[in-house]
C-alpha cells in the first residue's frame, strides 16, 4: 500500500510503498476514502521538522535538555546514537480519516466488514490506503453524512470538546480567538448551541467567513474592535464565554481573552498559545482558565482508546467518543456546514502537492481523496538500493524483528559494523520498518514477522520487540532452524519459559542480550577474581528513574513489570560476577507513596552454594541526574567499583585506577560479536543456556513474591539446558 511519511530531519514528505499493516486485538483495519489535512498540526510540524538543529532546539527546549542529561548519564556516543535514530525517523502525519472497515481484528464489537467509519488518532488515522486504527477510535457515520466529512471528526472532536470546557449555554454570548478551521467548527458549535458569537482574527476574510456561517458580529484581533463587537453583543458585560483556537508564540490572544470576558467568566484554551498573561483581569474579574486536551475525556488513555472501557454517562457526560458522535450527528443534520470551510481536495497520488498548500493564503480544509477500492493495488516503492554486495554464502544473513529506538540506535549500527547481510527488516509501523531499512541498507521492509521466519534466506533473526512476544517469536524461529538474538527478557512467564527448554536441549542457537557481563569493566572484575576461594557480597544500586502508571513495561502482561521486564540484566550480572546461579531469592519492596508505585521499586537479596549474597537495590524514584548503576564487589581479599559502566575502580590497586571514559561500555558490541561467532562457528554459547535459564527462573520467582508480599525467600532450581 501507499503511505504519505514525512522526513523529522528535513520536513519533506513523500508517499513511500510499505507492506500491507494487520489489524491485532481491539483493531479495525479500514481502507480509507478521505483523510483531512490538519492546517494548523501538521503546517507546524513540517516548519519545526525544516529547521535546522539549532531551530529545532528552539523550538523544543524541554528536549534539548533531555538530552544533555543523557550525555552527561550515558555519555556522548549512546546520545548521538539516540538523536540520530530519532531524527532519520519518517512520521505518519494525519490523524482525522473517514474509509470502509476492510477487516476486524479479535475482540471488535459493534463494526463489520464495509460499516463506513470516521478514524481518529495519531499514528492510526493517518494519510494512509490502509490504516490499523482501535477500535474505540472508530465511528460509524450516520447514513446522511458524505464520506468526505466523516473525514473531519478528530477536528470537530477538539472543537467541541473546547465549547464544552468553555460552559457554553443558549443564549450566552461567546468570543471565538482565532477563527482557522477549529475556530470555525467552534464558532459554528457555540451557535448550533443557540449563543451569540462574536468572531475574532486577523485574517478580515476569516471574520467575514464566521459571520457567513452564523456568528453575529466579527472582529480584528488587534485594536479595540474586538471589545467593542463584544461589549456591543453583550450590553457591555463582556462575554460569558471564550474560546481560544488561535496559535501564537506569546500570550496575547489570552491577554486579549482577558480583556473580552465578563465578571467570573470561563476561558477555554484550544490552540497553542504561550500560557503568559498579567494577573491582574484574571484576578479582578475572578476569571477561569481551562487547557483544552484535545479531543475530550478519554484521549490518551490506553484502557479507553485500545482496550474500549467507556466511562459512565452519570459521571463523564461528554466523552470522547460522546463528543465525535454528536459532532457528526450535528453535520449530518445541516446544523454544521463544512463545505464553506474546504478549500482544496487533492488525489492521494497528489498528497505531496497538497502539503505545499499549507503555505498559500486562505487555505482552510484540505483533503486527501483516495482510490474506492476497487482499482489496481499501488505498487510499493523501493527500499534503497543496497550499498553491500549480494549475499554469499560466507556471509550472514541477518534478520531484524522490531525496529524500536533501541534497534535503531543500538543493535542496527553494531550489525552494520559486521560483515554481514540484513536482508530485512520486519514489525512496528510499516514507516518506521521503512526507516530503518533504508539508514541500514537493508533488502526490503518485510511484510510480516511470518514472513521473516519462513524466509531460507535468513540466518539470524534479532528480535527487539515488546517483552510479551520475546519468547513466541523466539521459538518460532528456533523451531525453523533460524539463529536468534533476543532483546532481554528472554520469557515473562513461566508456560513461555518452558517452551524454550526442549529447543535448547536440541542444539537450538540463542543468545539473550544479557550484555553487561560482557562489557570491560565486568570482564576485568571477572579476570580479578578467577582464583578466589572465598565468598563474594555485591551490591547493585540502580537508579531506574520514574515510568508513568501506564507504561508498557510496568504491566505483567505486556512488559513483565520492572522486575522482569528491566532488572533480569542485574540479576544475571551478579550471577555471572559470583561465577554460578543464584541458590534462593528474597524481595522487600518499599512502600507506595506519591510517586513509589506498586513493584517499581525493590531489594532483591540472591544467596549462592559458596556463600556469597548479593543485593539489588532497584528505586525508581530517585533524582534522575545520579548515576544509573553502580555495582560493589568486595570479597577474597578485593574492593572493586564499576561506576556505571564508564569507570571501574580497584582498591586493591590503587594506582591503576581507570579514568572515566566518555561513554558507557555495557557490552552491547562484545556480546553481539560474541553471538555472531557462535551462529556462525558453532561451539558454546557466549551466556551458557543453564545462565538464561537461571536467571529468568530467578526473576519469575522474585517477581511472585513480590506480587505476594512474601519476605521469606524462595529456593530455586537449577536448570538444566542439556
Amino acid at each position: 500500500m501507499l503511505q504519505l511519511v514525512q522526513s523529522l530531519r528535513t520536513g519533506e514528505v513523500e508517499l513511500v510503498g510499505v507492506p500491507d499493516p494487520s489489524p491485532r486485538e481491539n483493531q479495525v483495519l479500514v481502507r480509507t476514502s478521505f483523510s483531512l489535512i490538519s492546517p494548523g498540526t501538521e503546517q507546524a510540524l513540517a516548519r519545526t521538522a525544516g529547521k535546522g538543529l539549532l531551530g529545532k532546539a528552539l523550538d523544543r527546549p524541554d528536549q534539548v535538555r533531555q538530552v544533555w542529561e543523557k550525555a552527561a548519564r550515558e555519555g556522548l556516543g549512546p546520545t548521538v546514537a539516540a538523536v540520530r535514530a530519532r531524527l532519520e525517523d519518517l512520521m505518519t502525519p494525519g490523524y482525522s480519516s473517514a474509509g470502509v472497515v476492510a477487516a476486524v481484528g479479535p475482540g471488535v464489537d459493534g463494526l463489520t466488514v464495509g460499516d463506513r467509519v470516521g478514524c481518529v488518532g495519531a499514528n492510526a488515522a493517518c494519510h494512509a490506503e490502509l490504516a490499523v486504527v482501535p477500535a474505540p477510535l472508530c465511528f460509524r457515520l450516520p447514513e446522511t453524512l458524505e464520506d468526505r466529512w466523516g473525514a473531519f471528526g478528530a477536528l470537530g472532536a477538539i472543537a467541541a470538546h473546547g465549547v464544552r470546557l468553555a460552559e457554553v449555554e443558549a443564549g450566552s454570548v461567546v468570543a471565538v480567538i482565532g477563527l482557522g478551521l477549529v475556530g470555525q467548527l467552534a464558532a459554528q458549535l457555540a451557535t448550533a448551541a443557540g449563543a451569540r458569537v462574536i468572531g475574532i482574527d486577523t485574517d478580515p476574510s476569516r471574520v467575514q467567513l464566521a459571520g457567513e456561517l452564523g456568528a453575529v458580529a466579527g472582529a480584528p484581533a488587534g485594536g479595540d474592535e474586538a471589545e467593542r463587537a463584544v461589549m456591543g453583543a453583550s450590553r457591555g458585560a463582556g462575554a460569558d464565554s471564550v474560546v481560544i483556537a488561535a496559535a501564537a508564540k506569546d500570550g496575547a490572544p489570552i491577554e486579549l481573552a482577558g480583556r473580552l470576558a465578563r465578571d467570573r467568566a470561563m476561558i477555554s484554551l484550544v490552540g497553542d498559545v504561550r500560557l503568559q498573561a498579567s494577573r491582574s483581569a484574571f484576578f479582578e474579574k475572578e476569571l477561569q482558565l481551562r487547557v483544552s486536551r484535545s479531543y475530550g475525556p478519554g484521549r490518551y488513555d490506553a484502557a479507553y482508546e485500545e482496550q474500549g472501557h467507556d466511562y459512565p454517562i452519570g459521571y463523564v457526560r461528554w466523552t470522547e467518543r460522546r463528543l465525535i458522535s454528536y459532532f457528526f450527528e450535528e453535520v449530518a443534520a445541516g446544523r454544521i456546514r463544512l463545505e464553506p470551510l474546504l478549500t482544496h481536495q487533492f488525489d492521494f497520488a497528489d498528497a505531496e502537492d497538497a502539503y505545499g498548500a499549507l503555505e498559500e493564503p486562505g487555505r482552510m480544509g484540505i483533503l486527501l481523496r483516495y482510490p474506492d477500492g476497487t482499482d489496481e493495488p499501488s505498487a510499493p516503492a523501493p527500499v534503497k538500493p543496497r550499498v553491500a554486495p549480494p549475499s554469499a554464502s560466507a556471509r550472514t544473513r541477518v534478520a531484524l524483528i522490531g525496529p524500536g529506538l533501541f534497534a535503531r540506535s543500538t543493535l542496527l549500527p553494531l550489525l552494520n559494523s559486521h560483515d554481514l547481510d540484513l536482508v530485512a527488516v520486519a514489525g512496528g509501523s510499516g514507516p518506521r520498518a521503512l526507516s530503518a531499512a533504508r539508514q541500514f541498507n537493508a533488502d526490503r521492509v518485510a511484510a510480516s514477522t511470518e514472513e521473516v521466519l519462513e524466509d531460507p534466506d535468513v540466518d539470524v533473526v534479532v528480535i527487539a520487540t515488546r517483552h510479551d512476544s520475546h519468547a513466541s517469536l523466539a521459538r518460532d524461529a528456533l523451531e525453523r532452524g533460524k539463529s536468534v538474538f533476543l532483546e532481554k527478557p528472554l520469557a515473562i512467564d513461566q508456560p513461555s519459559l518452558d517452551t524454550l527448554t526442549p529447543l535448547l536441549q536440541a542444539g537450538g542457537r540463542l543468545v539473550v542480550d544479557f550484555n553487561r557481563r560482557l562489557s570491560p569493566p565486568a570482564l576485568a572484575v571477572m579476570a580479578a577474581l578467577a582464583t578466589r576461594s572465598d565468598p563474594l557480597q555485591i551490591h547493585y544500586r540502580v537508579n531506574a528513574g520514574y515510568l508513568p502508571e501506564d507504561h508498557w513495561l510496568r504491566d505483567p502482561l505486556r512488559g513483565g513489570g520492572r522486575l522482569v521486564g528491566e532488572a533480569c540484566h542485574f540479576v544475571d550480572l551478579c550471577a555471572a560476577l559470583v561465577g554460578r546461579a543464584a541458590s534462593s531469592v528474597a524481595v522487600s519492596a518499599l512502600g507506595v507513596g506519591p510517586l513509589t508505585l506498586p513493584g517499581d521499586s525493590f531489594v532483591v537479596i540472591l544467596t549462592y552454594g559458596d556463600g556469597s549474597v548479593a543485593t539489588v537495590a532497584y528505586v525508581a524514584t530517585g533524582d534522575p541526574h545520579m548515576p544509573k548503576e553502580r555495582v560493589e564487589i568486595m570479597g577474597a581479599g578485593h574492593s572493586l567499583v564499576i561506576e556505571d559502566f564508564r569507570r571501574l575502580r580497584r582498591f586493591d590497586k590503587p594506582l591503576r585506577l581507570s579514568r572515566p571514559v566518555l561513554s558507557q561500555d555495557k557490552g552491547h558490541a562484545g556480546l553481539l560479536a560474541a553471538a555472531l561467532r557462535f551462529f556462525r562457528d558453532g561451539g558454546e554459547p557466549p551466556i551458557p543456556y543453564e545462565d538464561l535459564l537461571a536467571t529468568s527462573h530467578t526473576c519469575l520467582a522474585a517477581r511472585e513474591l513480590l506480587d505476594q508480599g512474601r519476605r521469606s525467600p524462595a529456593e530455586l532450581p537449577r536448570p538444566s539446558a542439556r
